[in-house]
């Protein structure tokens, strides 16, 4: 018998892919699990078409939420997902086969392994690019593994979240996930003001000050970086929006630090 998978997906206004994410892995999932932070659009309407479990959690950060999803999986195999990121036929045709084979890179029989680091391409505006802050595309993040191994930090960083407890993990290159980040300027500007703002606090948390020559410094660094360094001019005008985020992201976390309260 193949092991089952359970899948869980993040979601919060997200009516524009969610249709496209779960019919992806409609195939492998024995379990679709939706865990919603205030949508006010269809995303109830379509993860219900998918006969998704619906869940609600008010929004404090990434790893809380992520390990409230992987608790309400019945399955100990996860594969976690978010609502703009969906998989190829490619990658799914593998990971049906890894679930034939007890999630067990070498055969049934074989090596046993925690976690998977799934292939990820970054769009933004619809167009493949190279980086975008923080990330060069594609990456490899964790997304399946065994829940009973795997759990993110309650308190750790409340931006980039990342798993724990991983002793043994293996990369999947074959196909990919599409993760369509950001498809208009209002998109993209409300997540610059979101993650500052989270990333202002763990700032704070962090004991991390910072000053007014830091403010403009740390932004230019981080156009240095994104734009030049790690080629974003090589995506044209794309790649240009790419560093002023990367600009404007550094500026308004620095910025938001300076004026939160010690």
């Amino acid at each position: 018998m193949p092991t089952p998978l359970s899948v869980y997906v993040l979601t919060r206004n997200s009516e524009q892919y969610l249709a496209q994410v779960l019919d992806a892995i409609k195939g492998i999932a024995d379990e679709i699990v939706v865990v919603d932070s205030g949508s006010q659009d269809k995303t109830r309407a379509i993860a219900e078409r998918f006969e998704a479990v619906w869940l609600t959690r008010p929004f404090d950060h990434f790893g809380a939420q992520r390990n409230y999803a992987q608790d309400n999986c019945t399955h100990n195999w996860v594969l976690a997902l978010d609502s703009d990121e969906v998989m190829d036929g490619e990658m799914a045709a593998h990971l049906a086969g890894l679930k034939a084979n007890n999630f067990r890179p070498d055969g049934p029989d074989g090596r046993e392994v925690e976690a998977y680091k799934l292939r990820r391409r970054w769009y933004l505006f619809d167009k493949e690019v190279r980086c975008i802050l923080p990330v060069i595309s594609p990456d490899y993040p964790i997304r399946l593994f065994r829940k009973d191994k795997v759990r993110y930090h309650e308190v750790g960083n409340l931006v980039h979240e990342s798993p724990e407890g991983v002793t043994s993990d293996e990369r999947i290159s074959a196909g990919a996930l599409h993760h369509y980040s950001c498809d208009s300027v209002d998109h993209l500007y409300g997540k610059l003001n979101h993650y500052s703002s989270l990333a202002a606090r763990e700032m704070k948390r962090k004991g991390q000050t910072t000053s007014w020559y830091g403010v403009f410094s740390h932004a230019f660094g981080a156009w240095v970086k994104w734009y030049l360094a790690k080629g974003g001019w090589r995506d044209g005008q794309v790649g240009f929006l790419i560093g002023l985020y990367a600009y404007q992201y550094t500026f308004l976390k620095h910025l938001k630090r300076l004026y939160l309260p010690s």
